[in-house]
């Protein structure tokens, strides 16, 4: 979450350094964005868990991203997003503006996708309840 922060909160200078020095075996730890029941997260809590989780692809990608490699995750991203009120177009546009040219047509391109082409059947993706009442959005074939 701080990498993701000072991301947000810097130059493009300060962006390449960290794309430039991003470690690609090191594993994203981001708190999802569909918290547990029984937490109690502000609107600026959440709309930072939910930046983070999009920045991973600017941070992590190079300008060559395959729109596939990242798309079923934004769908999942944007879904979620959904599922707890929260609009997501003006999240993704703001995060594209950060991001390497690349990231920045994927993030466009699916915002400004009619929604029937969002949809969550579109891109395979599941709702389901785990036992603690976790709520999660997954893609059927993974």
């Amino acid at each position: 979450m701080t990498l993701a922060d000072e991301y947000w909160n810097n130059d493009e200078s300060f962006r390449k350094i960290v794309r430039d020095g991003w470690n690609f075996g090191v594993r994203w730890q981001c708190p999802k964005i569909i918290a547990p029941p029984q937490c109690n997260r502000t609107e600026e809590e959440q709309e930072r868990i939910i930046r983070a989780n999009l920045l991973y692809f600017s941070i992590s990608a190079s300008d060559v991203l395959d729109a596939s490699d990242a798309l079923i995750d934004i769908a999942v991203i944007y879904h979620e997003c959904l599922s707890i009120g929260f609009s997501p177009s003006n999240l993704f546009a703001l995060v594209a503006q950060r991001s390497i040219p690349g990231v920045r047509k994927i993030l466009i391109d699916f915002i400004n996708r009619p929604d029937e082409d969002k949809s969550m059947e579109v891109f395979c993706l599941q709702k389901s309840t785990e036992e603690n009442w976790c709520v999660s959005i997954e893609c059927e074939l993974w």
